[in-house]
């Protein structure tokens, strides 16, 4: 007999408002009887049943897996508890493995390389990871905080707080990071609007450097689709008859389905981007090929598309490195919100959770009211 029951999915009847997890069972030594264990790792993030269903069921998948190759959670060996805080690290990335994408991972090696790095730097590199405090941490996050922006920082501190929440239970009992907050943002002007006549050129140039290119920029443009959700658009995503583009779950930046509506001209534009790649297998990514943004099976990395924006716009156009490619999303919706669009309307198309982050790109509309009070307020 087994020692463990396989891993089965709660969905609380399909309710998205409750929390659902995936559990598995596992004889207790001390009482010999089966223990249930909950595992969420972030599935309630996604708004759906579709994409929840699915998160669920890699989770179940990896923790089969887990069992069946031998894994106890009853089993603390004496090296795990032993753990310094570097090796500790490593470990939780090992566990995170097993429950997120390989582009995540690549994205949290990047960053855990310089927070082990500052680690090492303040001297607590050798601490075992059972014996780190919360002051261990606050040096740790001063360190960083040394050289980088507070966004920077901010991220670095929610690295540390995803890979604490792997630690606890299995190495420690509590998390030493729990409840530190984010540093406070200053409030800047963010991306530059471009101004119609800027807006026309980098139009002029980027159709000039290829119509795939022309079609990325118009696409950001008009529907606010962040560049690297661009990237992430297959020709299955494509609803020519009505006229929309579907952004998944797993592609959108804060994991929320949007139904983005497009103009006729911009469906006939994609549609002739398909028979200039020769009706490609609707599975393809439409922008894949770095040198000609051909459609490929394989995505094209976002990096790509900012050296080709510098090299076409700035160098090329000697165009002024303030306007960068995430400003024609900007753009869009300063003119959206000029032509009569409401903000309610905007937050939804661009994913965001509330108005409050949609009014950022209402400056044109403020501009244009602090205008007409200077123009017709009257005098004393």
């Amino acid at each position: 007999m087994k020692p463990y029951k396989l891993a089965e999915i709660y969905t609380a009847n399909k309710d998205l408002k409750k929390p659902w997890y995936v559990y598995y069972s596992f004889i207790n030594p001390e009482t010999n009887k089966f223990q249930v264990f909950q595992e969420k790792k972030g599935i309630n993030r996604f708004k759906t049943i579709r994409e929840r269903m699915e998160q669920a069921k890699q989770l179940r998948v990896a923790i089969n897996q887990l069992l069946e190759s031998g894994f106890n959670p009853f089993s603390k060996t004496e090296t795990e508890s032993d753990l310094d805080f570097i090796q500790a690290i490593d470990y939780a990335l090992d566990k995170k493995k097993l429950f997120v994408s390989e582009r995540t991972i690549i994205e949290y090696n990047s960053q855990l390389k310089y927070i082990k790095q500052s680690i090492t730097n303040v001297g607590f590199d050798k601490i075992k990871i059972t014996k780190i405090k919360r002051s261990h941490i606050k040096q740790v996050l001063y360190e960083i905080k040394k050289n980088h922006s507070v966004n920077t920082y901010n991220k670095y501190l929610s690295t540390l707080k995803s890979i604490f929440s792997i630690l606890v239970d299995d190495l420690i009992e509590v998390s030493p990071i729990h409840g530190l907050k984010a540093e406070k943002k200053e409030q800047t002007e963010g991306y530059k609007s471009f101004e119609s006549e800027i807006k026309n050129k980098i139009r002029e140039l980027l159709y000039k450097d290829s119509f795939a290119f022309g079609v990325i920029g118009e696409l950001i443009y008009e529907t606010g689709i962040r560049p690297n959700e661009v990237l992430c658009l297959k020709w299955k995503d494509i609803n020519f008859d009505r006229l929309s583009i579907l952004i998944t779950g797993a592609n959108s930046k804060n994991s929320k389905l949007r139904l983005i509506p497009i103009k006729q001209g911009m469906a006939e534009k994609l549609g002739q981007l398909y028979l200039d790649n020769l009706s490609p297998n609707l599975e393809w990514f439409i922008f894949g090929n770095k040198n000609t943004l051909e459609s490929k099976p394989t995505k094209l990395n976002r990096n790509r598309l900012s050296e080709r924006w510098h090299d076409v716009i700035h160098v090329e156009g000697k165009i002024s490195t303030e306007y960068k490619l995430y400003g024609l999303k900007h753009t869009g919706a300063d003119d959206k919100i000029m032509a009569g669009v409401d903000l309610e309307f905007l937050k939804d198309l661009y994913g965001h959770h509330s108005t409050k982050m949609t009014r950022i790109y209402a400056k044109k509309i403020i501009e244009k009211g602090a205008d007409v009070i200077r123009k017709n307020a009257p005098d004393f």
